[in-house]
């Protein structure tokens, strides 16, 4: 089995966007802030409106992959994601762990997501399937075999793989979006 914690985590590639994006954001609403240093009373409600919808949305793109993570550990599966406003953050121990199922995220560009799912409703979603290295499905599949008493994969565990490869494909043209890396407790790359 792999050594735990199996850890998933952001890559700088998804960082390539954010920074610059963000950071390119909050830059814009210094700028106007010091072209109009000199007389605040001139700024109406709806420029100051127009600085914190900007310096918001920078600073959470700046701040989304910081602290992200998918554990599974001696524990059980945790989701930590302080400043991304759309993950389903939470923990889910071994023994309340009832489903993993592929499904797609809602919005105008759907792409595959995993759920897992304990009894009492908690859902963990892992977004953008196919930014994770493929070395990853096999290890988090046997530490869920090993660890989760009360889980069976409802397809044997090479269908499920299978499942999880193909769900994990990219997506024609694309450029930008999530990626990450993996690494097991050893600290070797997955």
């Amino acid at each position: 089995m792999t050594p735990l914690p199996l850890v998933l985590e952001p890559t700088a590639r998804f960082l390539l966007l954010a920074l610059p994006l963000g950071g390119s954001l909050i830059g814009m609403v210094g700028y106007m802030l010091w072209r109009v240093r000199r007389d605040w009373s001139a700024v109406e409600p709806r420029q100051w409106l127009t600085f914190v919808v900007m310096g918001g949305l920078g600073t959470m793109l700046f701040l989304q992959p910081v602290g992200w993570q998918l554990r599974f550990d001696q524990q059980g599966i945790a989701l930590r994601a302080p400043f991304d406003l759309f993950a389903d953050r939470g923990a889910i121990p071994w023994n309340d762990l009832k489903d993993i199922r592929f499904g797609m995220s809602s919005g105008r560009s759907s792409s595959p997501i995993l759920k897992f799912v304990d009894g009492s409703g908690t859902v963990l979603t892992l977004q953008c399937l196919d930014g994770v290295p493929d070395g990853f499905w096999p290890a988090m599949a046997a530490v869920v075999e090993a660890k989760a008493t009360n889980f069976r994969f409802k397809k044997d565990k090479e269908d499920w793989l299978a499942s999880a490869r193909g769900n994990a494909q990219p997506s024609p043209g694309q450029i930008f979006g999530w990626t990450y890396t993996a690494h097991d407790g050893e600290g070797r790359a997955l």
